[in-house]
């Protein structure tokens, strides 16, 4: 069965799918099986996803897998269109010095242009005494603002410092904005300012949940 399973099509997926968008890709197919309906003995489209999961989960399987498909796997456009123009084609083979123009036109591939990447992000917040009243309070704003602007495939992770750091949401997927949102609110104020503490855990929390195809931001 795995030879003829097309593994991407099953997950509904590209052949260009990342590791995340294969895994998000599972979780969604997987919820739509019932507890009773989850044995890859008997039923037969919950094998099969699970092992196009496994094949495609794994690197060097999903190698092979990928090259058994041949020209099926169309590569996939670069981001990026770049064109060079010379001020001239030919230069002359003499011992003096030449001057040659180079025009480089880049341009975003417009297949691409609108392909907005997972982020991994982590905001770390400096809740020490010098942080009360209203200053701590535009910062809670401009975070809740942030966790609104994200997607359900991004990662967020938030980092309270003072005298040490706290991990307050640690690295996941934005699902319940309402839940950040509240640990957000909930930040108070006092002690000493220890940035490095904070930053430290920011960037452990951004290692946790990197993945190559999200672009990681720590924001202090």
């Amino acid at each position: 069965m795995t030879e003829s399973l097309n593994h991407y099509a099953v997950l509904g997926i590209s052949a260009h799918a990342t590791p995340r968008e294969i895994t998000l890709a599972f979780k969604k197919k997987l919820a739509g099986f019932p507890e009773k309906a989850r044995d890859p003995i008997n039923n037969v489209e919950f094998r099969k996803l699970i092992i196009s999961y496994q094949v495609l989960t794994d690197q060097e399987r999903r190698s092979a897998y990928d090259r058994s498909l041949g020209a099926h796997v169309a590569t996939r456009p670069k981001a990026l269109s770049v064109r060079l123009f010379a001020s001239q084609t030919t230069l002359a083979a003499i011992d003096e010095d030449q001057v040659l123009y180079l025009l480089v036109d880049i341009g975003a591939n417009s297949a691409e242009a609108w392909t907005k990447p997972a982020v991994n992000l982590c905001l770390v917040i400096d809740r020490s005494t010098s942080m009360a009243g209203n200053r701590i309070n535009q910062v809670k704003e401009a975070a809740a603002h942030i966790v609104d602007e994200l997607k359900e495939q991004d990662s967020f992770s938030l980092v309270a410092f003072s005298d040490r750091a706290e991990v307050l949401i640690p690295a996941g997927p934005v699902k319940n904005k309402g839940f950040l949102r509240s640990k957000i609110s909930q930040m108070f104020t006092g002690g000493a300012t220890e940035i490095l503490q904070g930053i430290q855990a920011g960037l452990f929390e951004l290692y946790k949940a990197k993945a190559n195809s999200e672009v990681s931001h720590l924001i202090l």
